[in-house]
């Protein structure tokens, strides 16, 4: 695996080093979302999302260390006027990197977070927002995108908030829950760590940003498919999943000092696949799967070893959902 992509085999290799196999991939995709912030367009904006205390600051701050001049951190409680007055307006070729959406959710009113997560929302789709209040009025710029981490609990409570302000239209939204017996392994190999004197080196990456965008090549069909199992397994348009896996190969690419995709910048969009789904709702994606393999309500809850009666009312609803978010066009009934 990414033979051709030896900057992201030694970033792989640290991050599994500190943080443990199911973290690692995070620490990357994040890489790849600094990167990606010097791409015309599409460029991948990232929402990670864990329970407590499983990483997400950690994978950030060394992601912005390996590529600080990318860099805008916002913190986690902000506002417009805020980025505005910090930036003066011109956040051009940065990430906007968000430590934590649970705090920035807690720390305002709705209509402020609504505020900030439509003006973002606006940003990285138009490269411009204008915002406008009775005492002031200014323009944000740049062709930019976002990095947010956010809790689990958060996420579940502020999930139609951010899809009313469009802000997740705009994201590729990760999940994972750190297993018991990795967090105890990361402990153990913490505390020999400590014993044996040993610091980790983080890894010198190389990379020369010459080129805004990257040859597709042959792989435009692979990158369909996928299309289609992100869409599916995350219940959110395809024309939004599209754009961001294409940013995240294409991001993958320059990453490694290519500038034309490979099989690597396939793989990591499938080690990428596994991180989509809600783990608040497991069965979501498979329903939407099952649906588009031409499967009826009633062979869905069967192969979900569900009760028909009971189950089939939470199947109708994530195909009704599914049908109005456009990631399937026929109706169930």
């Amino acid at each position: 695996m990414f033979d051709n992509s030896p900057n992201s085999l030694a970033i792989l290799n640290y991050f599994d080093e500190k943080f443990g196999q199911i973290i690692a991939p995070i620490g990357l995709f994040k890489v790849c979302a600094l990167i990606s912030s010097q791409l015309e367009r599409p460029r991948l904006s990232l929402v990670h999302i864990t329970p407590p205390r499983q990483f997400k600051t950690w994978t950030s701050k060394d992601a912005i260390a390996m590529f600080p001049d990318f860099v805008y951190e916002a913190g986690s409680d902000f506002t417009i006027p805020h980025l505005y007055k910090d930036t003066e307006g011109d956040l051009d070729r940065k990430c906007i990197v968000i430590n934590d959406g649970t705090v920035l959710f807690r720390s305002k009113t709705s209509r402020g977070s609504s505020r900030v997560m439509g003006g973002l929302a606006e940003l990285i789709a138009d490269e411009k927002y204008h915002y406008g209040d009775y005492k002031t009025g200014f323009d944000l710029k740049g062709r930019c995108n976002c990095i947010m981490n956010m809790a689990l609990a958060s996420f579940q409570r502020n999930e139609r908030a951010l899809e009313e302000s469009t802000f997740l239209d705009k994201f590729l939204v990760l999940f994972y829950r750190m297993p018991l017996e990795e967090q105890l392994a990361y402990m153990r190999k913490n505390k020999w760590r400590e014993r044996a004197g040993k610091q980790l080196i983080m890894p010198e990456v190389h990379v020369k940003i010459i080129a805004r965008k990257v040859q597709i090549g042959n792989y435009a069909g692979q990158l369909e498919l996928l299309v289609k199992d992100f869409s599916a397994l995350s219940g959110r348009a395809p024309m939004g999943q599209a754009d961001a896996i294409t940013a995240l190969a294409s991001a993958h690419a320059i990453l490694n000092n290519r500038f034309w995709l490979c099989d690597d910048d396939i793989e990591i969009l499938r080690i990428a696949r596994d991180y989509v789904s809600n783990p608040n709702a497991p069965n979501k994606g498979k329903i939407i799967q099952y649906w588009q393999q031409g499967r009826s309500i009633r062979d869905i809850c069967l192969s979900l070893g569900r009760e028909y009666e009971k189950y089939r009312p939470y199947v109708s609803k994530v195909l009704k959902d599914a049908q109005n978010e456009g990631v399937i066009d026929t109706e169930a009934v």
